[in-house]
């Protein structure tokens, strides 16, 4: 089961894998050194999936090893991921994704559903 102590202890420990003192993290993942430091510390009981994805971008880890030690859930994290990617895209880009989103549902519903007739 996911605890605060937990996460901020994975935090500190590729950190410092990474190399990184918490000010280089804190500015590379867009969060102040203190937040690093409640992380870390344990302080911090529900962080943002936000935040989690932009430390593992910093200390090149993939977001699902770090939001798995968080105790993120599948479907918390893709439509977290989802609405974050859809606010960092601009115009254009946004209507690739919805264009490309929607083709793929419209394949989904056109394959058979498995063990029906």
């Amino acid at each position: 089961m996911y605890t605060p102590t937990d996460l901020g202890l994975f935090i500190r420990e590729v950190r410092e894998k990474a190399q990184l003192s918490q000010a280089e993290l804190g500015n590379l993942a867009g969060i102040s050194r203190a937040s690093v430091s409640q992380l870390e510390i344990g302080m911090v009981k529900s962080p943002k999936l936000w935040v989690l994805n932009a430390i593992a971008q910093a200390v090149n880890i993939p977001p699902a090893a770090l939001l798995t030690v968080a105790g993120v859930t599948l479907a918390e994290s893709s439509s977290s991921q989802l609405a974050w990617l859809s606010q960092q895209l601009d115009q254009r880009n946004l209507r690739l994704l919805l264009a490309l989103g929607m083709s793929l549902l419209q394949e989904q519903l056109d394959q058979p559903q498995k063990g029906r007739r």
